[in-house]
């Protein structure tokens, strides 16, 4: 579970209750039925004219899998399996890499598959997944697009509850004058809503839609990158630093330990195939 997007949404009710609810005698006036009407499904229907359901499902899977039950992203087990396999594959062959079994990301079960084409030249790998690579980008681009134009309607449904409001408002000036209040707070409460659900839920969405595209964009290329240093018969040494240009400081870091630790890699040996000067230098790059 994603537990900084658990934390906000938690954070965002408390917002609610402590900051809107409790700061009136009368927190009943917030449920409006008009209001609700009028900011819910004005939404709704605008949204279902706007897109397709096969879309909305779509949304709905990012929203679940891709926030609340997000899992992390795994660079440095992503790096870490391609440096033990590269050593496994300059030895035994490319074709053993249908032995590869729990790759932590779908993307490598292509790029594996790929990578064992003995026909494919390094060229032809790239150009195939990196446009492998754009699908996914257009696909995760299409969240953050939808999510920020489903954001423009609730604040716009908003004010047209203010509006339907101050009509109402306007009709009874004549009138009853106890009326004013309640039609005046119908108009307000459906400006709330609006806004609220907007910035409070909507947007940081379409932000968060926006923030992965980037993140998986980062991934791939990282698996891309892995995949043709091994396609291309680079030692480990090489990989190792292929692999950590892509990432961060921290990931480097991290990475670095890891490789420490790495089995085949902690018993990488003469019997690999790789001269005594090589065997040196990789246990150097991580000492």
């Amino acid at each position: 579970m994603n537990k900084s997007a658990v934390s906000g949404l938690l954070i965002a009710s408390a917002v609610l209750y402590f900051g809107v609810f409790r700061s009136t005698s009368n927190a009943s006036l917030f449920l409006d039925p008009h209001a609700l009407i009028l900011v819910g499904g004005g939404t709704l229907a605008a949204t279902l004219i706007a897109f397709p359901f096969s879309r909305l499902l779509q949304l709905r899977d990012m929203v679940l899998m891709g926030v609340l039950f997000k899992k992390s992203t795994p660079h440095v087990r992503i790096a870490i399996q391609m440096l033990d396999s590269s050593v496994v594959l300059q030895k035994s062959g490319l074709a053993a890499v249908n032995n590869f079994e729990n790759l932590p990301h779908p993307f490598m079960n292509e790029a594996y598959y790929f990578l064992s084409q003995e026909h494919m030249d390094a060229f032809e790998l790239k150009n195939i997944m990196v446009k492998r690579s754009d699908f996914f980008k257009k696909r995760y681009l299409q969240d953050y697009k939808t999510l920020n134009a489903l954001g423009k309607f609730p604040p716009a449904f908003g004010l047209l509850g203010a509006t339907t409001g101050m009509i109402a408002m306007m009709t009874q000036l004549s009138g009853s004058p106890e009326r004013i209040g309640p039609a005046m707070a119908t108009a307000l409460v459906a400006t709330f809503w609006g806004i609220g659900l907007a910035n409070l839920v909507i947007l940081p969405l379409a932000d968060y839609a926006g923030r992965v595209v980037q993140e998986d964009q980062a991934l791939r290329m990282l698996i891309i990158e892995g995949v043709l240093a091994i396609k291309e018969k680079q030692s480990p040494i090489i990989i190792f630093e292929r692999l950590a240009a892509q990432m961060s400081p921290e990931l480097r870091t991290e990475l670095k330990d890891a490789f420490k630790t790495s089995q085949r890699l902690k018993n990488f040996s003469l019997a690999d195939g790789f001269s005594e000067d090589t065997q040196k230098t990789l246990i150097s790059k991580v000492s």
